[in-house]
């Protein structure tokens, strides 16, 4: 690796460092702050905050790295858009991919006449 790449990879290290350092250290100052007056609860640790974390993100975000980088969101959109493009015929294909592959700037132009 160069030089250059080496100084970004490092700093997005330690950013991703300080990021779980803070998180973790706001979800231990909540949680000691609230669920022992509202629920009875035992105070906790920062590492018991970090374990928190770490299992709400197993759960909520599941198990696979590609969830990481790009979300359910994103997976459920493609998952539509695959099941609606299936379904369509190669001319209505064609039509939706003119369309969507235009800019805002730029937008579809259409077949329709305009009547005066």
């Amino acid at each position: 690796m160069k030089k250059g790449k080496m100084d970004r990879v490092g700093f997005a290290i330690l950013i991703a460092i300080a990021a779980v350092i803070v998180v973790s250290t706001v979800v231990m100052l909540l949680w000691n702050g609230l669920m022992p007056d509202l629920f009875g609860l035992r105070t906790i640790s920062f590492f018991q905050a970090m374990g928190l974390l770490i299992l709400s993100h197993l759960l909520l975000r599941g198990w696979s790295p590609m969830h990481h980088f790009r979300g359910w969101k994103h997976e459920r959109l493609r998952n539509l858009l695959d099941s609606r493009l299936s379904t369509m015929t190669p001319e209505e294909r064609e039509k939706f991919a003119a369309e969507w592959g235009c800019h805002r700037s730029n937008p579809p132009k259409t077949d329709a006449k305009v009547v005066s």
